[in-house]
């Protein structure tokens, strides 16, 4: 599956804070094999899950610097602005609601 049509977005959080060496190799693989015009991967942790990427690598796989921010919010923020974007407003109420 290497290119998808509909937008699809895959939110990890690792409640632990990190992720073991060996999960974030294979999170990178997977990453690899998709073009991402419709692909989105939100990682809530500690430490970053591309932590053993160079830069030329971060470049190549067009992977954003990290956002700094606390809890669940983040997540819930993102949610409500890109349903609003959509013309769902109702959507955010699924996740808490709230801004």
């Amino acid at each position: 599956m290497n290119v998808v049509a509909k937008p699809i977005f895959i939110l990890l959080d690792f409640v632990e804070g990190t992720c073991s060496d060996d999960f974030a190799k294979n999170m990178i693989d997977f990453l690899e094999s998709f073009r991402f015009e419709y692909v989105h991967l939100i990682v809530l942790g500690q430490e970053s899950i591309f932590r053993r990427l160079s830069v030329l690598q971060r470049e190549s796989l067009k992977i954003p610097a990290p956002i700094y921010m606390t809890g669940w919010s983040i997540f819930r923020k993102w949610n409500n602005r890109r349903h609003e974007a959509m013309g769902n407003e109702a959507a955010g109420s699924n996740y808490g609601g709230g801004r």
